[in-house]
């Protein structure tokens, strides 16, 4: 099931505490994104309380020309389960401020990975200016929602304009606080493919004295988050990498036990891969760029022609292959050289290669 939009609501304050309506047809299992944002003038930035039950995502603050603004933008999120009609932030303004005010809005989706909503985020702040350009992300799977939530706070009234290829789910109209106007554009897209989602453009009727962005990307229930760079990954027991999941750079990726690392799935640039006692991994998964891969026990590793890594170490045990499927005479060639074995590699349909039947890797 894709990532729907469920609903939103939104509200705006002077005072020290912003009440958002909980979106109409919110239901258990939807997942809410709340944004904020908060200015005042003097003495520093206010401070955007985390509500209760709800998980501070990030945030980004400006000041504009000494003491004319400081403003934060917030977002949270939260797993629905037996939601009240509304929620209250507490904004704790800076001591002697003035012009001081918050606008901010709730935003339901279904089909939201709900151990994992979000994928990646990003934020970017600017000053005097119409324009604001969101960077991308990377998406590690198809079908996320991309979100972008812009933010200002200017001397007059303005209008913003809805990028290209986003929809407009809320926008809180200008709010007066004194001098100042405070105001928050809430846009999100429904992305076809992962990758990267390029850049997007944020845009006012007239520039702005702080200008903010928060973007991030939603994981659709059947997706999951890219684990890069991390040092040591491992999968055990009964656990499944599904399709789609990229692991990224890790210095150490163990699979174990029964686990299984599914077609699709990706370990990216590895130092070492350890696929362990009946583990499998499966035809179409990625292992680019090892710089060693074992393979113990009873393990099989299913390989297509297009894995071109570089196989340094495998087992003696008479129970592993190295199973080749329906290699034609060139693809066996160009997978001899990719292992860098001395002598052709036998072809034909699932071709069972065992340790002692090929020569040893060329050193």
């Amino acid at each position: 099931m894709s990532i729907a939009v469920v609903a939103s609501a939104d509200a705006s304050t002077t005072s020290t505490s912003l009440t958002i309506n909980v979106p109409s047809g919110t239901a258990n299992g939807d997942v809410m994104v709340m944004s904020v944002v908060a200015h005042n003038t003097n003495d520093g930035y206010p401070s955007v309380a985390t509500p209760s039950g709800w998980t501070l995502l990030t945030s980004v603050s400006q000041e504009y020309t000494s003491s004319v603004a400081y403003q934060v933008q917030y977002v949270f999120t939260r797993v629905a389960s037996s939601e009240p009609a509304s929620y209250s932030v507490p904004i704790t303004y800076a001591a002697s401020s003035s012009n001081q005010g918050a606008a901010g809005g709730i935003t339901s989706y279904s089909g939201v990975n709900t151990s994992t909503p979000v994928d990646t985020d990003g934020s970017g702040s600017s000053t005097a200016v119409s324009t604001l350009t969101v960077a991308a992300l990377t998406a590690a799977n198809a079908d996320e929602m991309w979100i972008a939530v812009g933010a200002v706070t200017e001397g007059g009234a303005y209008t913003w304009t809805t990028p290209s290829g986003f929809t407009d789910e809320f926008t809180v109209t200008p709010l007066s606080t004194g001098t100042n106007y405070i105001s928050m554009a809430y846009y999100d897209q429904l992305l076809s493919a992962s990758g990267s989602t390029g850049t997007a453009t944020l845009t006012l009727s007239s520039n702005a004295g702080v200008f903010s962005y928060i973007a991030l990307l939603l994981i659709p229930a059947s997706g999951s988050a890219a684990l890069a760079s991390g040092d040591t990954i491992s999968i055990t027991d009964s656990a499944t990498l599904e399709s789609g999941t990229d692991l990224g750079s890790a210095d150490a990726v163990a699979i174990d036990d029964s686990a299984t690392l599914e077609s699709g799935a990706a370990l990216g640039s590895a130092d070492t891969v350890a696929i362990d006692d009946t583990a499998s991994l499966e035809s179409g998964a990625g292992l680019s760029s090892q710089d060693s891969v074992g393979i113990d026990d009873s393990a099989t590793l299913t390989v297509i022609a297009a894995s071109y890594f570089n196989w340094y170490m495998y087992s003696t045990t008479p129970q592993n292959s190295l199973v080749t499927q329906s290699l034609n005479e060139s693809e066996a060639e160009a997978l001899r050289i990719a292992l860098g074995f001395a002598s052709k590699i036998p072809i034909g349909p699932l071709t069972p290669i065992y340790p002692g039947q090929v020569p040893q890797p060329v050193s």
